[in-house]
């Protein structure tokens, strides 16, 4: 039996010569996906810097938005603590959730990195007579950072199309405390 992608190891640190390899950069997203087909919300932090910024436009969408609300957007931190946010409310509501990642492209310069990939991604909650689904068809571009591995700092989402029913992703983002002091429990 072949591994599958929630199979997929990564390593702790990388030695110099991994971190020029496009492959380290195109690991995290392996890394990535794999936290959340796991429902590891861990494994999903050590993805990112530790103040990345989400930026996120689907159909509906005419501009880029920020998962942030404007009250929060500029504290250090906040950023995250959204998008860990956003994956807890919908991995709470949902029973499965599988990726296709593909079409990558990595240019490395030095300590800083850009991916774009295309993905589509199924969303499915079982517990409703014949289950309720989404599927995502987008593009992911990134930026990392190089500390002791890779890392997101800035994660865009472009959905560009979808099947079924996208309440089962949305409103995580918008249902947090604006409370900036309890943001950080949201990475806890």
């Amino acid at each position: 039996m072949m591994p599958g992608i929630s199979d997929f190891p990564y390593k702790d640190r990388l030695t110099p010569g991994e971190s020029l390899d496009p492959q380290s950069v195109i690991d995290v997203a392996f890394r990535y996906t794999a936290s959340l087909e796991n429902f590891d919300v861990e494994r999903y932090i050590s993805c990112f810097t530790a103040d990345p910024q989400f930026l996120i436009r689907d159909p509906s969408d005419s501009e880029w938005r920020n998962y942030a609300s404007p009250k929060v957007a500029d504290v250090p931190g906040a950023s995250l603590a959204v998008g860990v946010a956003q994956v807890k409310f919908t991995l709470a509501r949902i029973d499965s959730i599988h990726w296709v990642r593909s079409n990558f492209q990595v240019h490395i310069d030095g300590d800083k990195a850009s991916m774009t990939s295309n993905y589509i991604c199924t969303h499915r909650m079982e517990e409703n007579p014949g289950g309720k689904f989404c599927i995502l068809y987008g593009t992911y571009k990134e930026d990392l950072l190089l500390t002791d591995r890779w890392r997101i700092a800035l994660h865009r989402n472009h959905i560009r199309s979808y099947q079924g029913d996208l309440s089962i992703v949305r409103g995580g983002a918008n249902r947090y405390p604006e409370d900036v002091q309890t943001m950080t429990e949201f990475i806890r």
